[in-house]
């Protein structure tokens, strides 16, 4: 099975979909030319899912749901730091 390595852009809101082939494996998220970006091994060949990630800046508010306790991984998977200037955020997937 041949994998490449694919690049997506986020955008600096809280929440977001990707799409993206399943079973994508999330490798970094760095800035690159001011954009928070990120790349994953793929299969090219596997359909395409959507995936939630949330993006959280240093300082800022994390939002819950009113029926979920806090708990140190917030039901989501941390993915990656990145600092852009003086701003630092915090990519997690979010998982239903």
């Amino acid at each position: 099975m041949t994998r490449e390595v694919w690049k997506y852009n986020l955008s600096l809101t809280n929440e977001q979909s990707v799409s993206m082939p399943d079973g994508a494996v999330v490798l970094t998220v760095q800035e690159q030319r001011g954009v928070l970006t990120f790349w994953a091994l793929v299969n090219p060949e596997a359909r395409r899912v959507d995936r939630s990630f949330r993006i959280v800046g240093t300082g800022h508010p994390v939002d819950l749901p009113a029926d979920q306790a806090p708990t140190l991984t917030l039901g989501w998977h941390y993915i990656d730091t990145v600092q852009m200037g003086l701003l630092v955020w915090h990519v997690f997937e979010v998982h239903p």
